[in-house]
């Protein structure tokens, strides 16, 4: 790891606000002419996740692009917290974000309490101890592609029929093993978006 103090100097130099559709991710000591609707503040010390990744990108694309309002939502494998945060400001949902890294943990508190956010509770937990009776609207998972396949009965385990899957953290290769797991749990492809041979697929449940 890098000593904490050379990455903020590393990131405070290169770390530009990122935009996106009605909305911008900056640090706090950027300072905005205009605010857009949506004002997101990551300062993220080690963790990943400034919005400046493709994946990242490709997951607001994808959370802007959806035609529903979302009570209850799992953020798995939250890092920065960055899209428990946008999903709040977006639906006022209630969020659990999930992470077992403790620099994420930390830097996920740390960057709820920046933008004032009230429905986000972090747990410090894998997706297998979550209890089944938690029953979400929409999962977020920005991972790899072997998590996303190991833990996706339990995603499935854990969303209401019609809920809907936000996936990215793969390569285009690996969409064809991502696709098939989906199908052999009953969902159903109504989203994909690319980047730089990135993707991210958006799945719902029909079970």
């Amino acid at each position: 790891h890098l000593q904490n103090k050379n990455w903020n100097n590393v990131w405070e130099s290169s770390f530009d606000p990122v935009f996106f559709k009605s909305g911008v991710i900056r640090a706090s000591f950027h300072s905005i002419e205009e605010k857009p609707k949506y004002d997101i503040v990551i300062n993220p010390k080690m963790s990943f996740g400034t919005g400046h990744h493709e994946t990242t990108k490709l997951m607001i694309n994808a959370m802007m692009s959806l035609n529903l309002s979302p009570k209850k939502i799992l953020d798995f494998g939250c890092g920065t917290a960055i899209l428990s945060i946008l999903s709040e400001k977006i639906w006022q949902s209630n969020i659990i974000a999930l992470d077992i890294d403790d620099w994420a943990l930390k830097n996920a508190k740390e960057n709820l309490d920046l933008n004032l956010c009230k429905n986000i509770e972090v747990k410090n937990c894998s997706i297998n101890q979550l209890s089944d009776c938690n029953q979400f609207d929409l999962i977020l998972a920005n991972i790899n592609t072997n998590i996303l396949l190991e833990s996706f009965s339990k995603m499935i385990n854990v969303l209401k029929k019609d809920g809907i899957l936000i996936l990215s953290g793969f390569y285009s290769s690996d969409f064809s093993k991502i696709n098939k797991e989906a199908f052999s749990f009953c969902c159903s492809l109504i989203n994909k978006f690319e980047d730089n041979d990135w993707q991210c697929v958006v799945f719902q449940n029909l079970k």
